[in-house]
């Protein structure tokens, strides 16, 4: 039972921490006159490789998940590959140095969970895939193909 737990929250807190260290960089300069320690006033320069950890540890403890659970295809496809592609264009694009780009980052990343957060993006964020809707869609069309809801022609 713990196996299980842990297989679940290792990736949620990771793809949390990376989040919000790279949303916690918008505010830096405040944090620093406020004497805030925050995780980006902490880290300093070093807030990118420490982003970039802990999106490995999120995409490798999806592929641990989907190891354990012999996950299909579209597990494989979707949730894992497209997952590990749209973080590294993510980060391709991050500059830590922009509150714009910091804040857009975390919202093509969670623009599911909150309306106010996609009310706030800017118009390019908005037409982005969701980061959270394709790690879903991975585990929904994985759900369907192995329930025999529908075959792939071969």
């Amino acid at each position: 039972m713990v196996r299980k737990f842990l297989t679940l929250i290792f990736p949620v807190a990771s793809f949390t921490t990376t989040t919000d260290t790279i949303y916690a960089c918008q505010d830096r300069e405040d944090d620093i006159k406020a004497g805030i320690k925050s995780a980006a006033v902490i880290l300093g320069d070093r807030v990118v490789p420490f982003a970039k950890g802990c999106s490995a540890v999120c995409i490798g403890a999806l592929a641990y998940a989907g190891y354990r659970n012999g996950q299909s295809f579209f597990y494989w496809a979707i949730t894992v590959c497209a997952t590990t592609v749209h973080m590294c264009w993510q980060f391709s694009t991050l500059d830590v140095t922009s509150g714009a780009s910091c804040h857009g980052m975390c919202c093509l990343s969670m623009k599911l969970i909150t309306a106010d957060c996609l009310g706030r993006c800017s118009a390019n964020g908005k037409k982005q895939v969701s980061l959270l809707f394709i790690v879903w869609a991975g585990i929904l069309l994985d759900y369907y193909a192995k329930s025999g809801a529908f075959r792939l022609a071969v």
